[in-house]
């Protein structure tokens, strides 16, 4: 197995490059390994999505940035959903217990493959954020709602969602049929294209644009955390 020499390998630059909206970096670095006893030069490359992908955020670890410490993980999102962006999370803090409180995102002070907080007491009862309780009170989850046209075309449910890792803004929704298990008819939406979101759908406009979705090999980037400078 090839072995680092150099913890803090030198940059090469950055390329970022985009598909319909999904944008993801991809970071070139210059460091010298071990590899069967002689030193070789070589260019690592690193994937970085700078979207979230809903599914893949459940159960992320939460931690206190100054000690270290874990104090949570994801248990679900709280969004808004007439504006689409995320306003807090659900916590979720030891193994048998449920999620009873939230994290609003504006406590967020770092956001990689991991949240990070400064202070502990971040975390409340969501009966203490005044904003939060008018949204839980809607009582609209967007992840597998029910999406359909402005005119009633039924199009499935929203498999997923993407969001800016920076303001937490929904930028679009997979959308899929299913049929015992097998989903198809697969597409992305822009959130742009959503003409509203109620209690019973997310209602498209009739002349909504999408990409049918033939993107597995974005999807599954690989993903890795780059500490900072």
């Amino acid at each position: 197995m090839p072995r680092v020499l150099f913890q803090n390998p030198c940059k090469l630059g950055i390329q970022t490059k985009s598909f319909y909206g999904l944008v993801w970096q991809s970071q070139y670095e210059n460091a010298k390994i071990s590899l069967f006893g002689f030193e070789v030069t070589t260019v690592f490359k690193t994937k970085i999505m700078l979207q979230k992908q809903y599914t893949k955020l459940l159960n992320t670890p939460i931690l206190n940035r100054q000690t270290g410490e874990e104090v949570g993980e994801i248990y679900d999102l709280i969004i808004d959903p007439d504006t689409g962006k995320i306003e807090a999370f659900w916590v979720k803090q030891g193994l048998l217990s449920g999620a009873e409180k939230v994290l609003s995102i504006n406590d967020v002070t770092e956001w990689k493959l991991r949240l990070y907080i400064d202070d502990n007491d971040s975390i409340v009862n969501p009966n203490e954020i005044l904003k939060i309780q008018k949204i839980l009170k809607k009582e609209i989850h967007l992840y597998l709602h029910k999406v359909k046209t402005l005119s009633g075309s039924k199009l499935g449910r929203a498999i997923d969602l993407f969001l800016d890792s920076m303001s937490g803004q929904i930028l679009q929704i997979q959308v899929a049929k299913n049929f015992f298990g097998f989903k198809y008819s697969k597409r992305l939406v822009r959130f742009s294209e959503i003409y509203e979101i109620n209690k019973n759908a997310i209602v498209l406009k009739n002349d909504y644009k999408y990409t049918p979705l033939k993107i597995k090999e974005v999807l599954d980037l690989k993903v890795e955390e780059v500490p900072s400078n």
